[in-house]
């Protein structure tokens, strides 16, 4: 108890110094202070697994013993038991596919699976091939089953050890919540190292984490730009920084937004005893993108998305493909006109081959709001972690790209770049 308790302590302070952390020399000193660290850092939850080990037995055998012994099925052991049914099949394959894991995580692939490149469909075939096995030859089923029936028989002692489905399925919850406790703790490092490469992509992009109420942030939204009039229930701003762009002829300060909103929709259908019941759904969308000053132009909307419905004149350029890409609304014709020249047109058109559903708003104010539907602006795939000290020193040490988000930013330094009349 003393020495998990010493841990905790330890992973504690571990986290502190990552949020305390203002630079990427001081993630890197973390690092450095977890690989050398003098205290212990992981858990002894050998009496912990021995309880969830034994609750996942009891489960095993209470299920088991009542699938053979074939009495009363209520509507959940029969889903269950069919699903045993069909182990014959599955659970060769899964066991394959585990096994062959495990061998290529010690380095040794299997000569038939060599020439595949690919790991998952490496896998795959191997558990195909087992299961195949399995469906074409009947003496390889009549194996298993009597396995698994003689295997039950001797883990339920005989049948000495035998309990309800009932009971069986609310002690393997509890095994389960407990392997998920275990792994948890076993994994510690893991959303700690996250934490510290999302930190050092920040630092090193220049973006500062803004703390908004969610739902108010995403309320005031609402009162500048459409594009936030979104979803029938909940809307919320999940995230919020704040950054600056120097480029060659322009430099200004944006604002970075993850926006989330829910639809909900109710439906009726008719259930097994005839009745009509309600059901209510609850569908999750997500949106990010830019906030920004653009003083060339006012109340024009180029949409990309087709909601929400945008209000004000329609506007239609010389380009077709433009065209059949954004519904352009102003309530200035000659304001779309002069900020739609061609070669803004182009950049915008060149804009929606490379981010899904883009909308790009300039309010009445000159404030402009660009929108898209990828998830992946802030998204950079981490290689290493503190489980490997040495090599995420070296990855935080590189610099932290992010090609879309400075490819997006580049597009809007083109908008304002020809919408300027002091830049032709």
């Amino acid at each position: 108890m003393r020495h998990n308790k010493q841990v905790s302590e330890h992973i504690k302070q571990i986290k502190a110094d990552v949020e305390s952390s203002q630079t990427e020399a001081d993630l890197i000193e973390v690092i450095a202070s977890v690989k050398s660290h003098p205290g212990p850092l992981d858990y002894n939850d050998r009496q912990a697994s021995i309880i969830v080990w034994a609750l996942t037995y009891l489960c095993m055998c209470g299920i088991m013993t009542n699938y053979f012994a074939d009495g009363f099925r209520s509507s959940l052991t029969k889903m269950i038991f069919n699903g045993i049914d069909g182990s014959v099949y599955w659970l060769p394959a899964a066991i394959t596919i585990a096994l062959v894991r495990h061998l290529e995580y010690r380095g040794k692939r299997l000569p038939v699976l060599h020439r595949i490149g690919r790991p998952w469909i490496r896998f795959s075939v191997a558990g195909a091939a087992v299961a195949g096995i399995f469906a074409i030859f009947p003496p390889a089923q009549q194996a298993y089953w009597f396995v698994l029936e003689e295997g039950t028989w001797l883990a339920s002692l005989h049948g000495l050890l035998q309990i309800s489905v009932n009971k069986a399925l609310l002690v393997g919850i509890a095994a389960l919540l407990g392997f998920r406790w275990l792994s948890k703790r076993k994994h510690w490092r893991d959303p700690v190292s996250d934490r510290i490469h999302q930190l050092n992509v920040l630092f090193n992009n220049g973006l500062k984490p803004v703390t908004v109420d969610p739902k108010e942030k995403a309320k005031a939204l609402l009162d500048q730009f459409y594009e936030f009039e979104r979803g029938n229930h909940t809307r919320t701003i999940d995230a919020f920084y704040q950054g600056h762009y120097q480029g060659p002829q322009h430099s200004f300060d944006f604002e970075l937004f993850h926006f989330h909103y829910v639809v909900k929709t109710r439906s009726t259908y008719t259930d097994n005893n005839g009745k009509t019941q309600t059901r209510t759904t609850y569908d999750h969308f997500h949106r990010h993108g830019l906030l920004f000053n653009f003083p060339y132009a006012k109340s024009v909307t180029l949409d990309g998305d087709g909601l929400p419905a945008h209000k004000g004149q329609k506007y239609t350029s010389a380009s077709n493909e433009f065209n059949r890409i954004y519904r352009v609304r102003t309530q200035d014709q000659m304001q779309a006109a002069r900020l739609l020249k061609p070669a803004t047109v182009e950049r915008l058109t060149n804009l929606a081959r490379e981010y899904r559903r883009p909308v790009v708003e300039i309010n009445h104010h000159g404030n402009a709001c660009v929108a898209i539907d990828d998830q992946d602006l802030l998204e950079l795939k981490r290689q290493h972690g503190l489980d490997a000290p040495e090599a995420f020193i070296a990855e935080v040490g590189q610099h932290a790209k992010l090609n879309k988000l400075d490819n997006l930013l580049l597009a809007i330094h083109e908008l304002m770049r020809l919408s300027d009349n002091n830049f032709k």
